[in-house]
Formats: structure tokens, C-alpha cells, sequence
């Protein structure tokens, strides 16, 4: 692939926008030096208070633009902002304490309003310190008086209709770091600032990745829900190097094929929206030229649960640039919603905020090709683990035409990498709590492969709010869609499209997205990156073969027909496995293979009963796997033969010292990697 060189270089913002409140007394002689010292005062006061807020705009449409200081709305929007909140202590107690205020960015709430969040300067007060609840109350009121019965007009960008003051109050002492946070009424979803996270309940928290870090930041625990899990991956191994993907391993790949052929990677975002890579389309916008398959790992959709989609909707980003790869993103409509099940699953998209470190290891998935000089698409879908590179580094390797919204994966010597035909596909990241991210699109690169040229991908939180505002603008048709109705094109591949496709015509790249109108549903969904069809076994490395009878204690554990892990007979009607085995498995579902050393069971003796309970420590904890033990109850007892045998259990006084050699079993891998 030929080096892209852009026409551009890197955007950065400017300084923030301040507003200032000056009370200074002064000579005519002396009026400009006192104003000066009036300015400095108003910045460094000894024992100056600030406190931030949020406040929820109605009447005006939140717009990507608005994190663009110099773009015209933002210009519009901020100075506006500023006269109405300092006006806000007009006639209060407050008026001539208010020293300053700065806007500190702005971002979306779930219906598409605006959501700013602001600082505010008091002086030290001469009678009592300001309570953050005075100051809260005042502004409160305050707001509600200084915004016209009108509304406040901002030309062609609408008028704020109300300023709800929300979210949560940061009171910090000049020099302190102390914070002290309030309780402040809900917003909707989405409504906090971009660089916190929004709890189910509204709750505000600042705090960097608070979404499935194991820790309970929101009050209601939301930001631990069940999102980006993989509840049929039984372990937190780590993959490393290229090889063939288990099928439910990334329920939300899928393969993009015009004219029946492969062609593109995407991945799911909700059930009716794909987001995939804007090159992908530069020859082919119409949509009824397009397919997606999902569900499968297999490019001839062999699976029994492998499903076909029709696109209706092709929406570019407007400032793709065809030369550079610069915004290198789109997302897809589907015909009609994709009904999700273990194999099928959306990713998660993370916050605008949500922190990829430097060196985090992370997964790629697609059917490109194997090499760069062989090509051939694989049929089953590949899998390889990359590193994410510094980006200062990496731009330095492709002589600084990297921009804001791309980021590097890879290794320097190089060896694993995307290549032609995994395009649109997704880069995802685990977080500590096993939950998927996608934190970037399969873009471009030099080579496949080759040292020093790591793949560039687009960087996905750079635009997560175009990716919600353009399904947003078209939330109608989501609101409105009805589960798929299944036919078949084949015995295997289910069809959620009529077999005739209606043509719709794809929105052109030089065409933005239209202003979400309606109140958006297809934000983040409250389940996402979850694997529950995939299930990866620990591994013996380094083992032999077992002799049958050798261990018969050891126990398969199957999930339709799968061994996911193992377990230890320690009663006629009791198993002993861990812990981390059943975080999202149906005990119904479990069937335990006593008395084989064969995975086929094909030991005339060999005896399968069903799982009736699964009892985890209550102290299991699963970001640590402290406490990682659990007992299953079976549906039957076992008769005990000279291949079925329980374990002694040891008494809890027993000792084993170190060095003492002992013997593991199992049906893991044979080495990392498989």
C-alpha cells in the first residue's frame, strides 16, 4: 500500500474560553493599571473557591463541532453560555463575589441536547466561607431567572429553552486538590461530560475507564453491567500470535461482501447499526449492492447459526479523506434489526474518555489475507493479538502523516499485523473485568506485516460522538424496527433480508450526516462485547498423553457438545471446579464426561450426566480470581467404577510442602496460542 501523505497536520485545541468578572475601584489616572490588577486578583485570589457544574441545555442540538473551539458554534455557544451563567447571581448575595467563569467543554446527552460543563471563581467571602450548597442554590434560582421567557437565541444554531443544573458539583480551594461531591438531580443517559462516565442512574464519576474496572463507582453498580463480556470464554488467557478464531470467540465481527464476495471487515454496535472503515466504499456506495454476515467463522457461513443482512443505509463520514485515510470511519443500517444471540453480540463503544494506555495488548480479527504475497482469503476467521504503539513513535515511522484520529498496533519487528481484506474490521481491547472495547477500525498501512511499518487504525473515541450523532439522526427507523423474520438461502445461513433488496441510496462523503431531531436509542447498548458462544479451555503445556483409569477423578465440562473446562469428583453427586468457569453459563446447560480420556467420549465406560446447581464462593472475586472455587451438583449420582473415582479431599490442617511433585490433567492446549 502506497505511504498516504496528508494535506493537513494535526489539529489541537487552543487555549479555553474565560470569562471574566471585574470589581475594581480606581483613580482615571490609574484605570488601566487597576483593571490589570482587577484581571489578576480575579485569577489568584488567596483563599479563592471554585466550584464546577453541569447544566443540561434544552432547545439546541449537540454537534461534534462544539469540541472544536474554533469552529463557528462553539465561538457562537460559548461567550452566550458565559453572560447567562454569571448573570445568574444578578441581585443574590453572590453578585460581586463571582470572580470568573470557564467553559470546559461540552458533550451529548442521550436525547441529543447539550451538555456544558463549567467552572465558576468566588472571592473569599468577608462574613463566612461559601458553602457549596449557597452557592449551589443561588446559581440554581439564578438560572431560572436569567434565561429570557423567551429563550436565549443563538441565531441559526436554535434557542436554549432551559438550563437544568445537573450532574455533580466539584468545590475546589485554590492550591487544594480536595473535592467534595454533591447529589444533584438525574439527567438522562449520556449526560455527564465527555471525560466521565454517565451511570444508568445519572450519576456523574470522574474518574479514567470507570466502566468495567471491577469497582462500583455508580451508586445503582451500572457501570459494572453486563457489557463486553464473554461469558462462554471460561478463562482470562492471553491469545498471542496469528491463528484461527473459535467460532463465538468475536461475536461481533462480521464480513461485508459485495456481490456475494468478502470484501470488508465491520463490527456490531447495535442491532441494526455496523461500523466499518469509509474506504471500503469509495467505489461501492449503493447499499443493495452490500451483505453482512455475522454469526459465523466461516466465510462460506457453514454455521448452523451464521445470519445474512441486508444494508439499507451507507453513511460516510464527511470529512473522510480518500488520500490521507483522515476520519476513516462509516456506519451501516441494516434492514432490519439482527436478533443476538451467543454468537452474535455488539462490541462496546467506548467513551470519548476511555483511555487505551500505550503497550495495552488487544485483539484483531477479519478473513484477510494470510500474507501479503499470497493471496488467498482464509476460509475461517483469523485472529491475532497486536500491541498498541506510541503514537509519537509510530507517526515518526510513517513520516508524521498520522493525525489525531489514528493510532498504531503492532510490533516494531513486525510479523503480526492486518492486511488487505480485514479493512473495517475491528480492533478490540479487554478491560480488567473480561469486557470488550472497540478502540479502533482496521484503516490502512504500508505492507502486511513488515518491520516497522505496525498497522494504523482509526481511533475510534476520536469519533464516537459522529458515530452516535449519524445513527442518532436516523433514530426513527430504529425506534420503529421489528424483530428479523428468519428465511433460508441455504440449510445453514438464515436470512434477516427478503431475498430481493430494495435499493437505497447511500448518503455521498461530501454529505454530513443530518442534526439528530428525535431523542437517539441506539447509544451504546446496555449489553455489549459479550462472547457467550465461546469458550476457551486452560492448557496443559508441556504434558503427555493420560492412560484411561490414570485420572479418574477428572471431569470434561461441556456446553453444547464444547468442553470449556474441567472439574474433580468429590462425591457421588458432587463436582469441585473453579469459580470463573460459570460467571454466565445455565447450570441446565452443563453436561459433565466421567470415565474417558477421550473428548468424543468414545470409552464404551464412559458416562455423561447433567449439572443441576452451581455453587460459587460468595467471595469469588473475578478481576483477581481470589476465592476461585465452586461446586456443581449433579443431576444423578455416579456408580463408582475403576474408572470413575472421587478425590480425597484433604483436610484443612493437611500440609504440602514445596517441592513436592504432584500431577495436573486436562484438556487445555497444548502451548499459547491455540
Amino acid at each position: 500500500m502506497d505511504q498516504l501523505k496528508p494535506a493537513l497536520g494535526t489539529q489541537r485545541r487552543g487555549p479555553r474560553a474565560r470569562c471574566w468578572k471585574v470589581t475594581a475601584a480606581a483613580a482615571v489616572v490609574g484605570s488601566v493599571t487597576a483593571l490589570y490588577l482587577g484581571i489578576l486578583l480575579a485569577c489568584h485570589p488567596t483563599g479563592e473557591t471554585s466550584f464546577e457544574h453541569t447544566v443540561e441545555l434544552r432547545g439546541i442540538t449537540f454537534n461534534s463541532s462544539l469540541q472544536r473551539e474554533n469552529s463557528d458554534y462553539y465561538r457562537v455557544l460559548t461567550p452566550a453560555l458565559e453572560r447567562l451563567f454569571l448573570s445568574s447571581f444578578q441581585d443574590s448575595q453572590l453578585d460581586w463575589s463571582c470572580t470568573g467563569c470557564t467553559i470546559l467543554g461540552y458533550s451529548r446527552n442521550g436525547n441529543s441536547s447539550v451538555i456544558v460543563r463549567f467552572r465558576l471563581r468566588f472571592a473569599p467571602q468577608d462574613s463566612q466561607p461559601l458553602s457549596p450548597t449557597m452557592e449551589k442554590e443561588a446559581l440554581r434560582h439564578g438560572l431560572a431567572a436569567a434565561l429570557p421567557k423567551q429563550g436565549l437565541s443563538l441565531a441559526a444554531y436554535g434557542t436554549i429553552s432551559s438550563a437544568a443544573l445537573a450532574g455533580m458539583l466539584l468545590p475546589q480551594l485554590q492550591g487544594s486538590q480536595s473535592k467534595m461531591p454533591l447529589t444533584q438531580p438525574l439527567l438522562s443517559p449520556g449526560s455527564c461530560p465527555g471525560d466521565t462516565f454517565t451511570c444508568l442512574n445519572t450519576q456523574c464519576v470522574w474518574k479514567e475507564n470507570a466502566e468495567c474496572d471491577g469497582q462500583k463507582d455508580c451508586a445503582d453498580a451500572s457501570d459494572e453491567r453486563d457489557c463486553g463480556s464473554r461469558p462462554a470464554m471460561r478463562t482470562a488467557s492471553r491469545i498471542v500470535g496469528g491463528s484461527e478464531a473459535s467460532r463465538g470467540e468475536f461475536p461481533w465481527q462480521v464480513s461485508l461482501r459485495e456481490n456475494n464476495e468478502h470484501f470488508c471487515g465491520a463490527a456490531i454496535l447495535t442491532e441494526k447499526w455496523l461500523v466499518s472503515a469509509a474506504h471500503c466504499f469509495s467505489e461501492f456506495q449503493e447499499p443493495s449492492m452490500w451483505a453482512a454476515y455475522t454469526g459465523t467463522t466461516s466465510l462460506r457461513g457453514s454455521d448452523s447459526g451464521a445470519v445474512k443482512m441486508g444494508i439499507t443505509r451507507i453513511i460516510l463520514h464527511p470529512s473522510y479523506n480518500a488520500d490521507t485515510a483522515d476520519y476513516d470511519v462509516a456506519v451501516l443500517e441494516l434492514k432490519r434489526p439482527v436478533t443476538f444471540t451467543k454468537y452474535i453480540q455488539p462490541v462496546c463503544l467506548p467513551d470519548a474518555g476511555h483511555h487505551f494506555p500505550t503497550s495495552k495488548k488487544c485483539l484483531i480479527s477479519g478473513w484477510g489475507y494470510l500474507r501479503e504475497d499470497f493471496l488467498v482469503k482464509p476460509e475461517f476467521l483469523q485472529k491475532a493479538t497486536v500491541e498498541l504503539l506510541d503514537q509519537t513513535l509510530c507517526s515518526s515511522l510513517y513520516s508524521h502523516v498520522l493525525t489525531d484520529r489514528m493510532l498504531c498496533a503492532g510490533y516494531l519487528e513486525g510479523k503480526i499485523d492486518s492486511c488487505q481484506g480485514d479493512s473495517g474490521g475491528p480492533l478490540v481491547c479487554e478491560e480488567p473485568s473480561g469486557k470488550f472495547f472497540l478502540a479502533g477500525i482496521v484503516s490502512w498501512g504500508i505492507g502486511c506485516a513488515e518491520a516497522r511499518r505496525p498497522g494504523v487504525y482509526t481511533r475510534v473515541t476520536k469519533l464516537r460522538d459522529w458515530i452516535l450523532d449519524a445513527i442518532s439522526a436516523f433514530s426513527t427507523s430504529i425506534a420503529h424496527t421489528v424483530p428479523p423474520v428468519h428465511s433460508s438461502t441455504n440449510s445453514n445461513v438464515a436470512s434477516s433480508e427478503e431475498l430481493s433488496i430494495t435499493t437505497t441510496s447511500a448518503i455521498p462523503t461530501t454529505s454530513p450526516a443530518p442534526a439528530a431531531s428525535k431523542p437517539a436509542t441506539a447509544s451504546r447498548p446496555q449489553e455489549c462485547g459479550g462472547r457467550p458462544g465461546f469458550s476457551k479451555s486452560s492448557k496443559i503445556v508441556g504434558g503427555t498423553d493420560a492412560s484411561r483409569g490414570e485420572i479418574p477423578w477428572q471431569v470434561s465440562l461441556k456446553e453444547d457438545s464444547r468442553h470449556f473446562c474441567g472439574a474433580t469428583i468429590i462425591g457421588d453427586r458432587w463436582l469441585l471446579s473453579a469459580a470463573h468457569c460459570f460467571n454466565e453459563t445455565n447450570p441446565e446447560e452443563i453436561e459433565a464426561y466421567v470415565g474417558t480420556t477421550s473428548l468424543n467420549g468414545t470409552d464404551e465406560n464412559a458416562v455423561k450426566v447433567n449439572v443441576t446447581r452451581v455453587i460459587q464462593h460468595p467471595l469469588f472475586n473475578p478481576i483477581i480470581l481470589d476465592f476461585d472455587v465452586a461446586v456443581l451438583e449433579l443431576a444423578r449420582p455416579f456408580v463408582f467404577n475403576k474408572y470413575i473415582q472421587p478425590v480425597c479431599l484433604p483436610l484443612a490442617g493437611q500440609k504440602f510442602p514445596v517441592g513436592k511433585k504432584c500431577v495436573i490433567s486436562g484438556w487445555g492446549d497444548l502451548q499459547e496460542g491455540n
